[in-house]
């Protein structure tokens, strides 16, 4: 069951499942706490969601690192498959953790080599 909570600057979801890292997140109002409450547990129920506490301390770096030692070193095309990861761990959007990710970061002027 989720709780709401009031705070100074707003209010504080909080949704505490058995077998899952507790979440919670701060919204200006109310009713945004209790429909981002309601649709956490409605994913946990539904098991669209899972524990997302290795998603949040892992970067993408991490993965495109493993990646390439542990299965692009096999591959035939290692070498251009190398150079082009190479690339995507130097760009900014490498820091960013898995679960801090967006469809709309892949296309940032950030990311898109304009060269």
């Amino acid at each position: 069951m989720a709780s709401i909570t009031k705070r100074a600057n707003g209010w504080q979801a909080q949704v505490r499942r058995s077998g899952f890292k507790t979440v919670s997140k701060r919204f200006e109002k109310k009713s945004e706490a209790i429909l981002w409450a309601r649709s956490i547990e409605s994913k946990i129920d539904s098991n669209e969601l899972s524990d997302i506490s290795t998603a949040r301390k892992t970067t993408l770096k991490e993965i495109l690192d493993r990646y390439l030692t542990e299965i692009s070193i096999n591959k035939i095309s290692y070498k251009s498959e190398k150079s082009r990861i190479k690339t995507l761990i130097a760009s900014p959007i490498s820091k960013r953790s898995l679960y801090d990710l967006k469809s709309s970061d892949w296309t940032s002027p950030t990311f898109v080599d304009v060269s």
